[in-house]
């Protein structure tokens, strides 16, 4: 399914190798419970470092879901444990068949030590990146309302218990070391990550268009006019303050805030900006994080649509909607932020 999917992203082909290498490793450790690897002793001994792909691949698939970013060649240098160890095995595989049977029915004969040096190799490699997935996962949860403008739908909740899934297993292999309870739970958490990384939400996209809405821009000689807001915090940079303007520029003419879907990186490619620059221009000129700029403009947006007496023939909802919230918990959630007062409550005593 992820296969054909289209459009696919760099965590989906992430996915798809991780789903390819827990399914190798099942077959390796099938081979030995059934005494299959007496016909195939080269997969078995492959299957050996194999948990190695495990911790790398948690870690790049949040990295991918987290990030905007594309496959980078460096990032396989997280897999450079797994090919030391497969090295370690390496003269394995130029024994005769029969020595090589006798090595796996003797428990890795002559081998001891280098299955000693994979398994803490293991033990480490499960550690050092369920850590660093969670604390990327915290980070960019913390970080949502500097980067997208709706966040209802993005919160990665199941990203989270995948890292607890994979902890769970971790735990299992490191204090109860019950082949047949870890290999079990393994299968299970393959199901678990294959059916959420199917249903999955995709956050970034590399192709999608920039934002324009049908109604007409103002023209291009008038100065737009900023309401102050009250925590404003202009600073004396004449840079940002530039910059600034640009943006406001940006946003009263063509209203890229009407796309309930869009994140600061899409307002700094059509802004012409580096988004850490964005977000140093809002926050430095406004005080507020790109979330809540954006909010308040739609929620300014709504207002003005719903003064008109062309609109009063739709509903509250389906204004919001067309002026970018993606949701009614959205909407009143930030009008009464923006405002001070529920929807009901501002247009009675307003209109």
């Amino acid at each position: 399914m992820l296969i054909t999917k289209r459009e696919k992203s760099s965590a989906d082909y992430v996915l798809v190798i991780w789903l390819l290498l827990i399914s190798v490793l099942l077959v390796s450790r099938y081979l030995v419970q059934t005494n299959e690897y007496l016909h195939f002793p080269d997969l078995t001994v492959f299957g050996i470092p194999l948990p190695l792909t495990q911790g790398p691949c948690l870690y790049l698939y949040v990295r991918y879901q987290t990030q905007s970013r594309r496959f980078r060649w460096k990032d396989l240098l997280h897999f450079l444990p797994l090919l030391i160890c497969e090295l370690l095995f390496l003269d394995f595989y130029f024994f005769p068949f029969g020595e090589k049977v006798s090595i796996v029915q003797e428990s890795g004969r002559g081998y001891e030590t280098r299955l000693l040096i994979n398994l803490i190799c293991i033990f480490i490699s499960g550690l050092v990146y369920i850590s660093l997935a969670y604390l990327l996962l915290r980070k960019f949860r913390r970080n949502l309302k500097h980067d997208f403008s709706n966040t209802e739908r993005i919160n990665f909740n199941w990203l989270l218990y995948l890292i607890i899934g994979m902890a769970v297993v971790w735990i299992i292999v490191l204090f109860v070391q019950d082949d047949m309870l870890i290999y079990g739970s393994v299968a299970i958490f393959l199901l678990w990550i294959a059916y959420f990384g199917v249903r999955q939400v995709q956050v970034f996209s590399y192709t999608r268009a920039t934002y324009r809405h049908p109604e007409p821009a103002v023209e291009a000689t008038a100065t737009p006019v900023i309401p102050p807001v009250a925590n404003e915090v202009i600073t004396s940079d004449p840079e940002l303050a530039r910059l600034f303007a640009q943006l406001t520029c940006i946003l009263h003419e063509k209203r890229p805030y009407r796309d309930p879907e869009l994140t600061l990186a899409d307002l700094a490619r059509l802004a012409g900006m580096h988004p850490n620059t964005l977000s140093k221009v809002i926050n430095s000129q406004t005080g507020k994080s790109f979330y809540d700029l954006i909010n308040g403009y739609r929620i300014d947006a709504f207002l003005d649509e719903v003064r008109k007496e062309t609109n009063n023939q739709y509903t509250f909802m389906s204004i919001a909607y067309d002026c970018g919230f993606n949701s009614k918990a959205s909407f009143n959630r930030n009008f009464k932020k923006h405002t001070g007062l529920t929807p009901t409550e501002y247009l009675r005593d307003r209109m």
